[in-house]
């Protein structure tokens, strides 16, 4: 019933694999209901075996963190412990006194700036803009800002906040730096997320990982998920090595790189630091290790609303549009395994892009190491799609993926059988 989508699957993730662009590739597709996984497959390479079953491979799954850390707060949203448009200094009262946002280049600020050349803040910080990344907030990882100018903030955050030892120190740092934006005016891909754990600390009287613990991880029985530096000898013995991209070949020559007939190296082992940056902290913006199989138990409970996590309505609210009105951009889904024509058809919700090309009420994120994930209720599928390569911004996986998924395997799966799997992912195929 299904050999055409798999045929469409195999021949896709064949090119990239035999190819030498990706160390590897493993898919799964869920169903909603009580069906759970219906389609799973792994696509290894000389350099990067895959494992399944009880020694599955462990990947740093990056920025689809993001995705548990709005889920927690979420459940403390539920509690009534706070709302969308509460300042962020109600909770973190360093944020009461950030020095300042950098004047545009229009008003002679910009990259070249100098610390004084600084405007004030014209309103708070909301922990709807952390959600959204339209705080003012940045990243080491990013170089520039919206709108292609450089990114101010980028030597600082590298050299003061990615050393910091704990959470809370990370974030007490990040309110020391000046905005790149005034809050609610541009989507900045930022480490507003990791505030929100901070956030999730001091309401929760937790540490994040205890938290995450207690009430993510336990509760959906996902017990190869958690921060790296806590991961126990088995899962280090099993997490898969981090490869990058050539990017020296493909800045000189892109067309030349991605020609099918390059015959020069592609990819090799990177030296990213995996589950963090320099520092010892616990980010939960990007600091998950996690498997195929456990990922899976996490976006299944969000397929079918909430799966005990989450009220539907939270759910719902995570995948509706949160942009502040004030907010002239975006988020750039190009950065996410994507295409630049996937930036217009996506607006932000909470910890997630929402729309593209699923249907009305889909959400999806992904993470630097390439590793995506989409959650289509209205369809009644969700997919995780997981390699092991930076940067996320060289090959379009997701928007490819999503193109045989939403042709072949929903066209097929009309007639779709579905069968009990006792709610835990397997490698069962249709």
């Amino acid at each position: 019933m299904m050999e055409p989508f798999e045929a469409a699957v195999d021949a896709w993730a064949g090119r990239y694999i035999e190819s030498e662009r990706l160390p590897s590739l493993a898919l799964a597709v869920i169903r909603k209901g009580n069906s759970g996984v219906v389609f799973r497959k792994s696509y290894s390479s000389p350099v990067q075996p895959l494992v399944d079953g009880p020694d599955e491979s462990v990947y740093w799954i990056a920025s689809n963190s993001k995705i548990v850390t709005t889920v927690a707060a979420l459940q403390l949203h539920e509690a009534g412990l706070w709302k969308l448009d509460d300042p962020v200094s109600k909770f973190l009262p360093e944020f009461a006194d950030v020095p300042g946002v950098y004047r545009s280049e229009a008003t002679g600020g910009g990259a070249e700036a100098g610390a004084g050349d600084l405007d004030p803040i014209e309103r708070p910080i909301t922990m709807r803009m952390l959600l959204t990344h339209t705080s003012g907030l940045s990243y080491s990882i990013m170089p520039f800002v919206a709108g292609g100018g450089a990114n101010p903030a980028q030597a600082g955050y590298s050299e003061e906040v990615d050393v910091a030892t704990t959470l809370e120190e990370v974030v007490r740092r990040i309110a020391l730096r000046p905005l790149v934006a005034q809050p609610g005016t541009q989507w900045n891909y930022s480490m507003g997320i990791d505030v929100v754990g901070r956030v999730i600390e001091v309401l929760s009287g937790q540490p994040i990982n205890a938290y995450f613990e207690q009430h993510i991880f336990q509760p959906l029985g996902m017990k190869s998920t958690c921060f790296k530096q806590l991961a126990p000898h088995d899962m280090r013995a099993r997490q898969l090595d981090v490869y990058a991209a050539n990017l020296p070949a493909y800045m000189q020559d892109r067309k030349k790189f991605l020609a099918d007939d390059y015959a020069g190296p592609k990819m090799g082992r990177s030296n990213m630091a995996q589950g963090g940056f320099n520092g010892s902290a616990l980010l939960p913006g990007g600091g998950l290790l996690s498997t195929v199989s456990d990922w899976c138990v996490f976006v299944g409970a969000l397929l079918n609303g909430g799966g005990g996590l989450l009220n539907p309505e939270s759910v719902a609210l995570m995948a509706s549009p949160q942009l502040p009105a004030q907010c002239q951009s975006g988020p750039v889904m190009q950065l996410i395994n994507g295409t630049a024509a996937d930036n217009a058809l996506c607006t932000m919700g909470l910890g997630v892009a929402v729309g593209g090309a699923g249907s009305a009420g889909s959400f999806e994120w992904g993470g630097i190491t390439s590793t995506v994930t989409w959650i289509d209720p209205p369809a009644g599928i969700a997919v995780v799609c997981f390699s092991h390569i930076v940067p996320p911004v060289l090959y379009p996986l997701r928007t490819e993926l999503k193109a045989i998924v939403n042709s072949a395997y929903l066209m097929a799966s009309g007639s779709l059988r579905e069968t009990e799997t006792g709610g835990r992912p397997t490698n069962s195929k249709l």
